[in-house]
């Protein structure tokens, strides 16, 4: 899971949570989401953690003979410019997204990932089981951005 490998990346970079950063679950509307993954949304949990916060939804399963799910994780952290570079050096398969915040790179790994900076916030959003994965990230990034 490439939001772990991210979390624990962070986490070295950030000493601690900062109560200055916001829920990411207020940083999207249950609706937005429904309208990405074109499905009604089963669950919504977040978390706080030592680097940042998280916030994870889940839709309903895509039929009734799969448990497959669309799914987006946000989560969110206080990092430098220079750490957020030095993360996206090492991220695989990284390409550039213009147009969002500061800096941006998508990825894609087993679904659509979107790490975007923007005044030393670093907020990422890891999206599967959706049609046009990044034009739905970029659009769900748009508006989470829109209430930092």
């Amino acid at each position: 899971m490439r939001w772990l490998a991210a979390a624990v990346t962070v986490s070295a970079l950030a000493p601690s949570a900062s109560p200055a950063l916001p829920n990411p679950c207020t940083l999207l509307t249950n609706a937005e989401v429904a309208k990405a993954f074109g499905s009604k949304i089963q669950s919504r949990a977040g978390e706080s953690y030592r680097f940042g916060r998280s916030c994870a939804w889940e839709g309903v399963p895509l039929g009734s003979f799969t448990s497959a799910h669309a799914s987006l994780r946000v989560d969110i952290a206080q990092i430098s410019r220079a750490q957020f570079l030095k993360n996206a050096k090492k991220a695989k398969n990284a390409v550039p997204v213009h147009g969002l915040g500061d800096l941006a790179y998508s990825q894609y790994i087993a679904g659509q990932s979107l790490t975007v900076w923007r005044h030393g916030i670093w907020l990422s959003l890891d999206l599967t089981g959706v049609s046009s994965p990044l034009g739905a990230a970029k659009a769900l990034a748009r508006s989470a951005l829109a209430r930092t």
